[in-house]
């Protein structure tokens, strides 16, 4: 499962594009969407969509939830870690820089070591709160 960072003002018209490049695209918050499967090289091409990570878990859009759900994640993965945190339109208020500080800190504990220039891997923690703006023929709340 992979989350896609969607840009623009229309999350509907985001979404689509990135059927172009994604299977089984949904809309989770406003600016948010999931997919089963992604083709790297055709998300890297797309207008509407910032990025796609590989998606450790969903969870409330707060400090603590985020640790939990890192703290209870399997990481198959060794070498040295970063950890960036978005507020997506700043709809949560939520504080980036304590959010990379705590996860990070989660990821020290389990024996990574922090390479904030040049990580072997990147730790995205996105968070979005709010209702999706909905188009006809579609249902759905955000979270």
């Amino acid at each position: 499962m992979y989350l896609l960072e969607l840009g623009g003002e229309d999350d509907a018209f985001a979404a689509c594009e990135a059927t172009s490049a994604a299977a089984d695209v949904e809309r989770i918050a406003p600016g948010l969407a999931v997919a089963n499967a992604i083709v790297p090289a055709r998300i890297r091409g797309l207008a509407y969509t910032h990025r796609a990570s590989e998606l450790v878990g969903r969870t409330d859009a707060d400090r603590e939830s985020a640790r939990t759900l890192l703290e209870a994640a399997p990481i198959d993965r060794e070498g040295s870690v970063a950890v960036r945190a978005t507020d997506v339109h700043g709809s949560t208020g939520i504080s980036t820089e304590q959010v990379e500080r705590d996860l990070g800190q989660v990821l020290v504990d389990r024996g990574f070591s922090v390479d904030l220039e040049e990580p072997d891997h990147l730790l995205r923690a996105t968070f979005s709160e709010g209702r999706l703006a909905l188009e006809d023929g579609e249902d759905g709340e955000g979270g």
